[in-house]
């Protein structure tokens, strides 16, 4: 057995091999790059059994090799350029190919050597190859590791074809040409199913891109409507509130100005009872500015308070005076922690201090049933935060109401016990100094309620 039939069964091998692997690939994922890439190698396989059955250097040999080269050429680019979405009309490239063609035949008949006249023709049928590699270069694609060993392959492989018809007059070339054809081969049958799986493998990553922005934009729209639904809720409350906080006052006003008007038209007017009752109507009338001047903090509409450098424990103390005497009446162990209680930073104190003030107001009508009840307020500074805990030992807050504590006019108090207005107002404070309130945690879960306010220092620093 010679070399050449050596190769030539090695070159076969590996053709039919490729064909194998190509089909199962397309089995599996049934893309058009794997079947393009099966048209390749079944072109290129064709061609080479072709060449044996015109073994004289002549217009016929010319015109087999020409076709099945332009035939593989054309998928093998056609194969490299799908991978970036590029592509090539074959009736422009076979109009190009044709022209080499005649060309070719034209010069045949002339009686030139084998090696000239087939020049013309192996242009038109290896420029395929070429023209689908420009075409991805000038689109500015990045290009992969496997996919620029391709393309450097695929240049190698044109320049080859070209001295196909010189290295087959010459005998002791052929051999050489030959192995080259064969490395050439072997390298395109290794990187072709690693290019396929690679777009098989960026196909489905841009499925899964699709599907997960698809859900990502299902999961917003749900969330923007909950959201609204929520809004909407929580206005709903709010209104209802505001209604029943500003009725209740106002009929009181009304029949208080009633019986005083009677009082007066009697002709005996009792003025001790017209004074105790424009005394309540005073008493009313101040509730009711105490809502309206919560509902303006609770909006953010006004700042009556200019930021001023402020310690913490300055902000605690003016916090507890108030309640403190409903604090010893109640009988609660009030203990308090300052760690860093140096640090100053801008704030609001008297806002602040108000915040704070509605926070343990709810930790004192927590520990309302409670046996030994307890409240303990901590300050550090974590990092550039200031931390203040308000924790107690009461009933603590249930899970169904603790998306809703926050919100305006929520109460879970008797009517007439309470605005619902206190940490919606404290929440609206602690916002305005970049803050937020957090429920930390709370009974069942834990043995103590503990809301914390965190304040940024260096931001307001």
């Amino acid at each position: 057995m010679t070399t050449i039939q050596v190769l030539s069964g090695i070159y076969l091998g590996i053709s039919f091999l490729n064909i194998l692997v190509a089909s199962i690939q397309y089995y599996n994922d049934k893309n058009s790059v794997q079947k393009t890439i099966i048209l390749y190698w079944l072109g290129s396989t064709i061609s080479a059994i072709m060449h044996g059955f015109f073994p004289d250097n002549d217009m016929k040999l010319a015109t087999v090799s020409m076709f099945g080269t332009f035939v593989s050429t054309y998928f093998l680019g056609s194969f490299f350029a799908q991978l970036h979405d590029v592509k090539i009309s074959l009736k422009k490239m076979f109009g190009f190919f044709t022209i080499g063609y005649l060309i070719t035949f034209v010069l045949s008949r002339t009686g030139i050597n084998f090696s000239w006249y087939a020049f013309p023709g192996l242009v038109g049928c290896v420029a395929p190859l070429p023209v689908h590699l420009i075409a991805v270069y000038r689109k500015n694609v990045k290009l992969t590791i496997t996919q620029k060993i391709f393309f450097i392959t695929a240049i190698v492989m044109s320049l080859h074809f070209l001295d196909w018809s010189f290295f087959k007059e010459r005998p002791e070339l052929f051999m050489p040409g030959f192995l080259i054809a064969t490395v050439i081969l072997f390298m395109l049958s290794i990187l072709t199913p690693m290019l396929a799986n690679e777009y098989s493998l960026m196909k489905r990553n841009n499925q899964l891109e699709d599907e997960i922005n698809k859900k990502v934009k299902q999961l917003t729209q749900i969330e923007s409507k909950l959201w609204e639904a929520n809004k909407l809720g929580s206005l709903g409350r709010m209104a209802g509130g505001v209604a029943h906080e500003m009725n209740t006052p106002l009929t009181a006003i009304r029949l208080t100005a009633e019986s005083i008007a009677s009082t007066l038209v009697s002709g005996n007017p009792n003025i001790e009872k017209s004074h105790a009752w424009a005394k309540k109507i005073t008493v009313i009338v101040d509730r009711l500015s105490e809502i309206t001047s919560k509902l303006r903090v609770y909006g953010n509409n006004i700042q009556t308070e200019a930021f001023a450098d402020i310690f913490m424990s300055e902000v605690v103390e003016l916090a507890v005076s108030p309640i403190k005497n409903k604090i010893d009446e109640k009988n609660i162990n009030l203990s308090i922690e300052l760690n860093d209680q140096n640090t100053q930073f801008k704030g609001q104190k008297t806002s602040l201090a108000e915040a704070l003030t509605h926070l343990i107001n709810n930790s004192i009508k927590a520990n309302e049933f409670q046996e030994k009840p307890w409240i303990r307020i901590e300050t550090k500074v974590v990092e550039q935060f200031l931390y203040i805990y308000i924790k107690d030992g009461g009933e603590g807050v249930p899970v169904e109401i603790r998306s809703k504590i926050f919100d305006p006019f929520f109460t879970t108090h008797d009517i007439g016990a309470g605005t619902g207005l206190g940490l919606s107002v404290s929440l609206g404070i602690v916002n305005q100094h970049h803050g937020e309130i957090i429920l930390q945690s709370s009974k069942p879960e834990s043995s103590e309620t503990c809301f914390l306010v965190k304040i940024p220092i260096e931001r307001l620093a």
